[in-house]
């Protein structure tokens, strides 16, 4: 798969996503073991449409569905840890492999 397809991306990540439960940390690991060089404002807007996507596919609010709750909290996850590379060093945009995962 490639980080320049967006579609491609997004069917990724929703498959991760639906697997087991995992904690945030493990999607970021297990995405970034493959997409190193994704930056990391991709994912997190990639991230936030698979929310909206599992929410608006299957039955039941939002919050009903873990996959869905675990997606955003990747994504504010992903957004912590960039913010912070970003602040070190303002200018670049951040890659996953330049976080701490």
């Amino acid at each position: 798969m490639t980080a320049d397809d967006p579609d491609t991306l997004l069917e990724a990540v929703l498959e991760i996503l639906m697997r087991l439960p995992k904690s945030p940390e493990q999607v970021l690991s297990q995405i970034a073991a493959d997409h190193a060089d994704l930056r990391t404002l991709r994912l997190i807007r990639v991230l936030l449409e698979a929310d909206a996507m599992i929410t608006a596919t299957f039955n039941g609010g939002a919050d009903q569905r873990g996959d869905a709750r675990l997606a955003r909290a990747v994504a504010v996850h992903l957004a912590k840890l960039a913010d912070l590379v970003e602040e070190a060093r303002p200018g670049a945009p951040v890659l996953l492999r330049d976080l701490a995962l």
